[in-house]
């Protein structure tokens, strides 16, 4: 029987062809993407960047086309795709603490700051309530303390964030 073995590979519509590890090539970084790299056995791997995911209802990326070249050895040789799909996982939303100062007897607004690199849409809510006053906090992470009557000092409440997925953050 002949012994295949893959020769070079492409990415993309990149001219460049890679040599598979163990015929001198190694681990190909592709921008934005991870790190490929394929052996001249035909095994590969595929190590994705941090938060890169080919779901396209999301706004993900298209994972870029491998076209790869297997020989057999006697001259013979042809070439096929391998087509990667990455699955994405849910990342948390970020809240981030604040702090605002006001005079006593006088509410005072502010809003937290909400981000979600995954682009959920996030909901916020009123984790933990103030001891020497009150808050109101809408949805879209803006509220409204106001302090008790005469109280002066410094009180705290916790905002939670959620984006619905099972991702839940809090901010002071």
């Amino acid at each position: 029987p002949d012994v295949l073995s893959v020769t070079g590979f492409t990415i993309g519509s990149s001219p460049t062809v890679y040599a598979p590890v163990g015929a001198g090539g190694g681990a190909v970084t592709i921008p934005g993407v991870g790190l490929v790299s394929i052996s001249t056995d035909g095994t590969w791997s595929f190590a994705p960047d941090a938060d890169y995911n080919t779901d396209l209802s999301a706004g993900g990326s298209v994972f870029p086309t491998i076209t790869y070249t297997v020989e057999d050895g006697a001259g013979s040789s042809d070439t096929a795709t391998l087509i990667v799909t990455v699955t994405p996982t849910n990342d948390a939303p970020a809240a981030t603490d604040d702090a605002v100062t006001t005079n006593e007897d006088s509410p005072v607004s502010g809003a937290v700051i909400l981000n979600d690199i995954d682009g959920d849409v996030l909901t916020a809510s009123l984790a933990t309530a103030p001891s020497n006053g009150t808050v109101i906090v809408n949805t879209d992470g803006t509220y409204t303390y106001t302090p008790a009557a005469d109280f002066n000092g410094t009180d705290t409440f916790t905002i939670s964030v959620d984006d619905g997925n099972g991702g839940i953050d809090t901010a002071t």
